[in-house]
């Protein structure tokens, strides 16, 4: 499981680095990186999200497995999970654009992923006494993202504040899925 768990997360790097290539007018440093969602290339931002979710749901099956972590680092690992692949169905729209119910659910989704992500990565490192320093950075990029997206002054740098959190918890999930080889 956490060979797949890997794969599915690397595979959902490259896809999210692969729409930094596209020809979107996506701003690395000021746009969400769900904006992807919201343009012609959609399709890739989708596939990151499943492939993304898939990974750590395969994650939360390997430690399941394992033995070794406890059911609440599991539980906010599968809250990420199920809230990665469940936003694949609902986009965002651009700054701008009048907020749609679609929209608000991809927020409350993208909230409760990020959330889920900082709670799980401190419980599952913990337990596994693995990647400690990264978890800890998983939650300092979460609540930057957070100040971030809620102070104004910020919203500026949101794209590249929330992007340090997408490579925080990728590296993350790497180096737990690695670690159950």
């Amino acid at each position: 499981m956490s060979l797949v768990a890997l794969v599915l997360v690397l595979a959902a790097a490259l896809v999210l680095v692969r729409l930094h290539t596209l020809p979107t007018g996506i701003s690395p440093i000021r746009d969400a990186v769900s904006d992807y969602g919201a343009t012609a290339f959609h399709i890739y931002y989708r596939a990151m999200v499943v492939l993304l979710g898939a990974g750590a749901g395969f994650l939360a099956i390997a430690l399941h497995d394992s033995g070794d972590v406890s059911r609440a680092g599991r539980v906010w690992l599968w809250v990420f999970a199920l809230s990665r692949i469940a936003i694949a169905g609902f986009m965002t729209v651009r700054p701008g654009r009048r907020v749609t119910l679609e929209a608000r659910i991809h927020l409350v989704l993208a909230a409760a992923a990020f959330t889920a992500i900082a709670f799980a990565a401190p419980n599952i490192s913990g337990d596994l006494e693995l990647a400690q320093p990264l978890a800890t950075l998983v939650i300092v990029c979460a609540v930057a993202t957070l100040l971030a997206r809620t102070v104004p002054r910020l919203a500026g740098v949101f794209g590249v504040v929330e992007r340090a959190l997408y490579a925080a918890f990728l590296s993350w999930l790497v180096v737990v899925a690695i670690s159950l080889l």
